[in-house]
């Protein structure tokens, strides 16, 4: 996508207009499921469920994660972050 373009001027040199174009490029993280199931398990008991978790992007990422009890969704949510 052609954004503009830049002009460029030189004492010894015509003036010259070159293309101005981006591209966007960022990092990602896609969960392999919108949630787990863990189907029926006693209070107290352990539970494993596994979820793949991947870049699709063409940069690298990092990610962090938590286990937060209690609070709003909102604030849950933000203690949970994906960063690059």
């Amino acid at each position: 996508m052609q954004l503009g373009e830049l002009a460029v001027t030189a004492a010894s040199a015509p003036a010259a207009k070159l293309p101005l174009t981006a591209a966007l490029t960022y990092p990602g993280l896609a969960l392999g499921a919108a949630a787990l199931d863990y189907g029926a398990v006693l209070a107290g008991a352990p539970a494993r469920a596994h979820m793949l978790l991947t870049n699709p992007g063409t940069l690298p990422a990092t990610y962090a994660w938590a286990l937060v009890e209690g609070g709003t969704p909102a604030a849950r949510a933000h203690a949970l972050c994906c960063s690059a």
